[in-house]
């Protein structure tokens, strides 16, 4: 137990002082941050996509418990602090940003889940309360599709409570952690 705690401190060392679980990032300009492609102003430009993934996949591995602190290293030569609060509020918009889009697919799934339940029910409902003649073949046809399609969408709302729900919740809160979390910069 005590060798993996010791690397996990090497990887994501614990800043004493603070108590919070640091993510080292090393540029070599500030704008290395951010998407190359986008010419907005430092608060709200886009972060670069492997950066995102880095954060998010350190997110997965640092457990919940402890908060986060984005230690970013920056040659001394062209450290500016002005530059510095900007790309602070850039990090916060774009989390924000990422939180927000979370929010409203939870929210849309949790409308989906709802319909499909309603309308499951609904389908398997018509067919309890259909009287069919068994001979007739074309009125079977139609009923036992009408009870698939009440249980198909039955375990869609199902899956997507368990399955889909979760992944986004887990995807919300490591955003929420990362929109949290404190951000310093170095001179390397």
């Amino acid at each position: 137990m005590k060798k993996t705690n010791s690397i996990f401190a090497k990887i994501y060392p614990l800043n004493e002082s603070t108590r919070l679980c640091t993510i080292e990032i090393a540029l070599n300009q500030y704008e290395d941050i951010f998407h190359k492609y986008d010419s907005a102003p430092l608060e709200r430009r886009q972060i670069d996509s492997e950066l995102e993934t880095y954060l998010k996949r350190c997110c997965e591995e640092i457990p919940s418990k402890y908060s986060l602190e984005l230690d970013i290293s920056i040659p001394a030569r062209i450290r500016e602090n002005e530059k510095e609060d900007k790309l602070r509020d850039g990090f916060k918009n774009h989390f924000s940003f990422q939180v927000y889009l979370l929010e409203k697919k939870l929210n849309k799934n949790k409308l989906n889940i709802l319909f499909e339940i309603v309308f499951g029910f609904f389908l398997l409902w018509i067919v309890a309360i259909w009287e069919v003649d068994i001979s007739r073949i074309l009125l079977s046809i139609i009923e036992n599709g009408i009870v698939i399609g009440g249980w198909v969408f039955l375990w869609d709302a199902v899956s997507k409570f368990f399955f889909t729900n979760s992944q986004l919740n887990k995807s919300y809160q490591d955003y929420k952690r990362l929109l949290n979390s404190s951000i310093i910069f170095r001179e390397v």
